[in-house]
């Protein structure tokens, strides 16, 4: 099977670039004009880039942030970032657009019982679904399997978006908490310590 990024004809869309910005000259820029640029022969910071050329070794740090940005910009002004409105991914393969794209399709349709547009989303799907049924069961054999269980579904679910509250996803989590008598513990967590959608 080919995992290459494959493109369609559709275009990128503001929720889908606004997924892969890292940092942009209003974050970093005054910091970096301070700085004396870091190079071979002046070197500042060891990067280790001249030990991974000898070793002819790529750039691992660097791509780690192909699954994992870090929007530096929207956590300092506290921006808001939704998976909604849900867009179509016009390249698979680049994590971070798949996984809005994927939490986007879930919150809109995921719980109608529709066939996701991509075979690979199947065990979201299946996972959203299995864990908002075991809510209107009894209380879990063991806590600690459900937090996690938990934390598990709101992170393909909500596709690490930030001032957004999915309230349909968190109610339910919520009263299921409150009705079964979670330990105190769980409170650690923003999301169960209290009605995670109320202003």
């Amino acid at each position: 099977m080919d995992h290459r990024p494959s493109f369609s004809k559709r275009t990128l869309t503001a929720g889908m670039l606004e997924s892969l910005l890292l940092f942009d000259h209003r974050t970093l820029g005054p910091l970096l004009e301070r700085w004396t640029a870091n190079t071979d022969a002046r070197p500042l910071l060891d990067t280790r880039a001249e030990r991974a050329r000898f070793l002819g070794g790529g750039a691992d740090g660097l791509f780690s942030f192909a699954d994992h940005p870090v929007n530096l910009t929207r956590i300092l002004s506290r921006a808001r970032f939704a998976p909604l409105p849900y867009d179509p991914p016009p390249v698979i393969g680049i994590a971070p657009v798949e996984r809005r794209a994927i939490a986007g399709w879930l919150t809109r349709v995921g719980r109608s019982g529709q066939t996701p547009p991509f075979a690979w989303w199947d065990p979201a799907v299946s996972g959203l679904v299995a864990f908002e049924r075991a809510l209107g069961e009894g209380p879990p054999a063991d806590w600690c399997e459900w937090f996690q269980g938990f934390a598990l579904v709101e992170g393909v679910l909500h596709g690490r978006a930030v001032g957004w509250c999915d309230a349909t996803f968190y109610d339910g989590v919520w009263d299921y908490r409150a009705d079964h008598g979670a330990p105190a513990q769980l409170s650690g967590s923003r999301s169960l310590s209290s009605r995670a959608c109320e202003p």
